[in-house]
């Protein structure tokens, strides 16, 4: 299925599941890309893909093995951003549903808790393609997260492989 560019009046938003987020991207690109400015901010792309981060939920003695690493975890493993000790992983409501009544959560955990945060997400991060999951990672972090330098500069790094850039002040 061939797309046009997105149209920014278009109230059409598409998840980042979607079987052609990727030419969603690039007609985003396409669609933002000056002279002046050939590549845009990503978020841009918050116009027309959602983010799939519902709710973080943070969990006390849970295996993070086997799940797909997100957020900062992500972040780790692509980029040059030191982790955090503690992982970050996704998992779509329907898994979140069949764990919840074995583990235990922690409402505000502190330094010395050693936990996961868990992103519910709106669908299963597993099912995606390694681009798509790239995509999906970077729309998941808020702005106040992207507010933190290191945190900017390590989704600037996955961003400007889909030809955009991550502006810490915006």
């Amino acid at each position: 299925m061939k797309l046009s560019a997105p149209n920014p009046d278009e109230d059409r938003l598409y998840r980042a599941c979607h079987k052609s987020v990727m030419e969603i991207v690039r007609a985003c690109h396409v669609y933002n890309s000056t002279d002046e400015d050939p590549t845009p901010d990503f978020r841009v792309l918050r116009r027309h893909i959602s983010s799939p981060r519902m709710q973080d939920v943070y969990l006390r003695e849970f295996s993070h093995l086997g799940h797909v690493k997100v957020g900062l975890s992500y972040l780790d493993a692509h980029t040059m951003l030191a982790d955090n000790r503690e992982k970050t992983i996704a998992m779509s409501p329907y898994d979140w549903v069949k764990k919840a009544q074995r583990v235990m959560s922690i409402e505000e955990p502190t330094r010395h808790d050693s936990f996961v945060r868990v992103q519910l997400w709106t669908f299963d991060p597993a099912a995606l393609k390694e681009d798509a999951l790239a995509i999906a990672v970077m729309l998941s972090f808020t702005d106040r997260e992207l507010y933190d330098p290191r945190i900017s500069q390590a989704v600037d790094q996955i961003a400007r492989q889909f030809g955009f850039r991550c502006d810490s002040s915006v």
